[in-house]
């Protein structure tokens, strides 16, 4: 063979083997890989319809590497789980592997690091790990897709971001908590100090907490919405269900229109915003997160309006507890009433269209109507307000409050109405600018009154003396 020939043949031959390592170095494989395969840094895994992707990617600036799932088919490429948040890696060694229990295990290149892994308490028989088209990463066995039978799923452990099909809320039996936790920043995705989730002191409600301290309530659900979040309304363009059983508590979202994508996420900066795709990310939660939001606003026994110039108000029956705090703008203090109640003679006055009080101290029964339920109430000199469990069908159930009634929002839109607990003084006691009129009016009809009698009695006793003296009278 003349040197030619050889020299082709290595060139060829060279060029062959770097094109196999190009290709084992970057492999796109189909939604599936199996205990014998590897996902490394350049490969992608795709779900079925393109929506999703899984590979190693770097958010924002950060040069670091994450396994992660990103939507695929949209330019903004926006994150929506990652599994190694915490543990970042530093150079494109990592290495995902499937092993024959089940467990996806993320290596920093050698096989002795692990930077991540997932776990599964159920037995595995041929398990593969695939990447649905909902975005939910999971591990099953082969030949079963019973979502109830899978062995992990990325759904069980969201991060910022809740996806359409997440049951986001609490697994009381094994303690699961499917809450939203933020990035620290846009470009470092380990856990920042907000969460978003469902907790089940009192009735189960969202809270939106800044590490311990709660900045936001949703309310209890009520039968139609989280009751101070209209943006949760089973009509809405995804369709809630709200699901509380003795072993869980959840809020589960299936879209309409399958052509629709939306996300729930929670930002670095605490604000939590619903998105739906048009061509751009649309933040879809109508007027945002105001400031009558924020836990506890007006303090305790105070209504928070918006739409007022002077945004707290206190119930009626109740004034500022320090009125120079209130005037300076400052209604965390709260309110307290005017008049000691009476159990017996009080009386309970509608308050409609509210986020009703938080429900540390409450009762509720689920068949009782709304009349058994105020009568209930009066009886009880605690019961401070009642009011329907839940407003769908008219209303139905129970609801009674004991103690202060705290973060109260009003909705002009909501079908929440809540009958608070009066002293019998507060019956009687004006409501309005209109009283004063009506103070006036009595007054000059009783000045008018007792002019007219005077002088019916002076005219009386004029007659009676002048007809003792014999001096003609006259006849009107």
């Amino acid at each position: 063979m003349s040197l030619m020939k050889k020299t082709s043949a290595l060139i060829f031959l060279f060029s062959f083997i770097f094109i196999l390592l190009n290709l084992a170095k970057s492999e796109t494989f189909s939604d599936i890989i199996n205990a014998t395969q590897t996902l490394k840094d350049g490969d992608i895994l795709k779900s079925a319809n393109g929506t999703f992707e899984l590979g190693f990617f770097s958010p924002g600036s950060s040069t670091l590497r994450y396994l992660s799932i990103r939507y695929n088919n949209i330019p903004e490429k926006s994150f929506a789980w990652i599994g190694n948040r915490q543990l970042g890696i530093n150079g494109s060694a990592g290495v995902l592997r499937l092993t024959e229990d089940g467990i996806l295990v993320l290596n920093d290149g050698d096989n002795t690091t692990s930077v991540w892994s997932s776990n599964t308490t159920i037995v595995a028989l041929d398990p593969v790990a695939q990447l649905l088209d909902t975005g939910n990463l999971v591990v099953r066995n082969r030949d079963d897709n019973n979502s109830e039978n899978y062995l992990w799923q990325s759904f069980d452990y969201p991060g910022d971001t809740g996806l359409t099909g997440v049951k986001f809320g609490l697994n009381k039996k094994t303690g699961l908590d499917r809450s939203l936790t933020s990035w620290k920043t846009s470009d470092d995705p380990s856990r920042g100090n907000y969460t978003y989730g469902i907790v089940i002191t009192g009735l189960p409600q969202i809270v939106l907490r800044n590490s311990s301290a709660i900045r936001y309530r949703s309310g209890p659900w009520n039968g139609r919405q989280f009751s101070g979040a209209p943006y949760t309304r089973s009509d809405s363009s995804d369709n809630i269900t709200y699901v509380s059983t003795e072993e869980e508590v959840y809020v589960i979202s299936t879209v309409r229109n399958s052509s629709i994508l939306t996300r729930l996420y929670l930002n670095p900066q605490g604000h939590i915003e619903w998105y739906i795709w048009t061509g751009t990310w649309l933040n879809n939660i109508k007027g945002g997160m105001d400031v009558c939001d924020i836990y506890r606003t007006c303090g305790a026994n105070g209504i928070c309006d918006k739409n007022n110039l002077t945004i707290c108000s206190c119930l009626n029956g109740f004034e500022p507890k320090d009125k120079q705090e209130w005037k300076l703008r400052t209604w965390t203090g709260g309110c307290a009433r005017k008049n000691k109640l009476n159990c017996s003679s009080d009386w309970f006055q509608k308050v409609s269209g509210v986020k009703v009080p938080e429900t540390k101290n409450f009762w509720y029964n689920e068949t009782m109507n709304l009349e058994d339920c105020g009568r209930l109430c009066l009886k009880n000199c605690s019961c401070k307000a009642y009011g329907n469990l839940k407003v769908t069908e008219g209303g139905s159930g129970c609801l009674q409050w004991f103690g202060d009634l705290i973060d109260m929002k009003s909705f002009p839109s909501s079908e929440q109405n809540i009958y608070i607990r009066l002293s019998a003084l507060e019956r009687a006691a004006p409501k309005n600018t209109n009283s004063s009129k009506t103070v006036r009016i009595a007054v000059g009809v009783s000045f008018s009154v007792a002019a007219l009698v005077i002088g019916v009695l002076t005219y009386v006793i004029w007659r009676r003396k002048h007809q003792k003296n014999g001096t003609p009278s006259f006849r009107l």
